[in-house]
């Protein structure tokens, strides 16, 4: 004998109920899934730098050593380039260089502070206008030709 009773059970009634409850909860714990990713990557502050470089002031690539006349890789382009999150080092010059009147500054300025610090490192590159004094960066095309093969401008600026 089988025994059957039937309960009266309105499921349209309790859908209606339950599903937006379910929704209204369901959404009020989106926010606490939410991971704090901040200290796992945490945020790069600058991954290219420039270091300018002025006609009277070189520090920022290399340092002079007065007695023998001789420049030495500047222990801030050392720290700059050592830093992990530095991708690319810049060395720009400023608008000072227009009081370069002697080409054989150029020579020195290329064989003993610029060539050794774009070899230091790899990071290192060339970029921005060097304003020589008309004339004085084309005496010696070799080195004009080099600062233009690195990336550097000469005289861009004056033929506007």
């Amino acid at each position: 004998m089988k025994i059957k009773k039937i309960l009266p059970y309105n499921i349209k009634n309790k859908v209606k109920n339950i599903i937006p409850a379910l929704c209204v909860a369901g959404s009020a714990m989106l926010p606490a899934c939410d991971k704090d990713n901040s200290m796992e990557n945490p945020p790069v502050l600058s991954d290219v730098v420039e270091l300018t470089i002025s006609y009277n002031n070189l520090e920022n690539v290399a340092i002079e050593d007065p007695i023998y006349n001789i420049y030495y890789i500047s222990p801030i382009l050392k720290e700059t380039v050592a830093r992990k999150e530095i991708n690319i080092v810049y060395i720009v010059p400023d608008k000072s260089w227009i009081k370069v009147l002697l080409p054989q500054y150029l020579g020195v300025l290329r064989s003993q502070v610029l060539e050794p610090a774009l070899e230091y490192s790899h990071k290192v590159r060339a970029k921005g206008d060097f304003n020589f004094y008309p004339g004085v960066g084309y005496t010696n095309k070799k080195d004009s030709l080099w600062f233009v093969q690195q990336g550097w401008t000469i005289n861009k600026a004056l033929q506007k």
